[in-house]
Formats: structure tokens, C-alpha cells, sequence
């Protein structure tokens, strides 16, 4: 159902731009582009191209729970490099 109207909303217009993280429906879009540019965000500890972004403040609920979502900012997720990512 999602790819039928994306097709069809792109044939009707001449130019779409898209931003967003790297999550459903966002891979289906880049399959469908002509054209696709990822841009990085900074890593906050050496400036470099930042492809990760890590969690700064500590997780409120147990190792064990499952959380559909963590919503916040620079409060709670910093960028990160390769060189400076640790899951």
C-alpha cells in the first residue's frame, strides 16, 4: 500500500525532498529516488563526519524492558564518529 502511493504521489511531482533517520519507511524511499544524499552530523568529541549517534544519559528502565522509543536532543544523544561510537 505504502509503495503505490509514493509511486504515484512521485509521478505527479517533479521534485520531492525527504529527510529523516534511518528507520521504515525511509529505506523504501531510497529505493525508490533517483537521487539520494546522505548527509552526517559532527561528532561531538572530534569533529569528525558523525554516521552514529550515542545515548549520553542513562537508561530509566531496566536492561530487560523494552522500549519502543526514546524521544529527546543534545540532552540525551550526542553524534559520534566510527572511531568514537561504542554500543
Amino acid at each position: 500500500m505504502f509503495a503505490g502511493k509514493t509511486e504515484e504521489l512521485l509521478r505527479r511531482v517533479r521534485r520531492a525532498v525527504i529527510a529523516g533517520l534511518p528507520f521504515e519507511p525511509l529505506p523504501s524511499l531510497m529505493a525508490l529516488a533517483e537521487r539520494v544524499d546522505k548527509l552526517t552530523a559532527i561528532c561531538t568529541i572530534c569533529g569528525a563526519d558523525a554516521i552514529y549517534h550515542a545515548r549520553v544519559e542513562p537508561a530509566r528502565t531496566a536492561p530487560t524492558d523494552v522500549v519502543a522509543e526514546h524521544v529527546g536532543g543534545g540532552e540525551k544523544y550526542q553524534a559520534r564518529c566510527r572511531h568514537h561510537f561504542r554500543p
